[in-house]
């Protein structure tokens, strides 16, 4: 299992399991949510997509996660 460590939008270090990541979105405001389970299981952290992209990629070796 490989972590990626983020900084989420209340600047706690916070980590997640590339290889569970459902989806990413943006919301335009800098803000972007990873999520990696069902509903509840997100996580908003304060980069763009692209960026959330580039270094959940960089670490899986299958894109298994869309992009909303």
């Amino acid at each position: 299992m490989k972590l990626v460590r983020f900084e989420d939008i209340s600047g706690r270090e916070t980590f997640v399991n590339a290889e569970r990541v459902n989806f990413i979105s943006d919301y335009g405001s800098g803000t972007t949510e990873v999520n990696f389970g069902g509903k509840e299981a997100s996580v908003y952290v304060a980069m763009d997509v692209a960026a959330v992209a580039s270094i959940l990629l960089k670490t899986e070796k299958h894109s298994s996660f869309v992009q909303k």
